[in-house]
């Protein structure tokens, strides 16, 4: 029985876990958590993580400005926004992949680094500031600062198993990680 349990685990996180198989739920309802207490804002694709559901650049800005104005922003300062999967924001995914593929220091043949670690390189190109503007967009007018990110594990396939890449070629390509945005507000009194 346990071996059953084990087998039908492993076969749906692979199949979850697979960025071909990637396909959008229609009835998506994406939102922010708002903690106060934590100082963190956390943007999810639906309020059912057993559906599959992403999140646009334009509803990415439109629920970040709502959020804030709905949480008296003024009331607290957020240190952080918790994006949680590329995956689930495939015009980030995009850039992270185009921009790796586009670097010196990314062998797209081996997925090895000339210099650094894995988190380390997606980290550096999550924080350029092409896409820190993107990012920040939503923030303008709040006094809010995206001022970097923290990365943690970073998955790697070909490139032509992403649906959103629109690549034909089999190269290897960081694609996927846990991301948080770190955002700065300056107090009143430094104002």
């Amino acid at each position: 029985m346990y071996r059953m349990f084990l087998i039908v685990i492993l076969l749906l996180f692979a199949a979850t876990s697979l960025p071909a198989q990637h396909e959008v739920h229609s009835e998506c309802k994406p939102f922010v958590e708002v903690n106060k207490k934590w100082q963190t804002l956390r943007i999810r694709p639906h309020e059912n993580a057993f559906i599959t559901c992403t999140i646009s650049q334009g509803q990415f800005n439109k629920l970040i400005r709502e959020s804030l104005e709905e949480a008296d922003s003024d009331q607290v300062n957020f240190k952080s926004l918790f994006m949680g999967r590329l995956i689930d924001h495939p015009w980030i995914s995009k850039y992270l992949a185009m921009q790796a593929l586009a670097s010196d220091d990314w062998n797209p043949e081996t997925r090895e680094l000339k210099d650094g670690d894995i988190n380390s390189f997606v980290r550096h190109i999550l924080e350029s500031p092409e896409l820190l503007q993107q990012i920040q967009e939503p923030f303008a007018d709040t006094g809010y600062t995206v001022t970097g990110a923290s990365v943690e594990k970073v998955l790697i396939t070909k490139a032509n198993e992403i649906p959103w890449l629109e690549l034909s070629e089999s190269v290897l390509v960081p694609y996927d990680a846990m991301i948080h945005y770190i955002l700065q507000k300056p107090k009143v009194s430094d104002q």
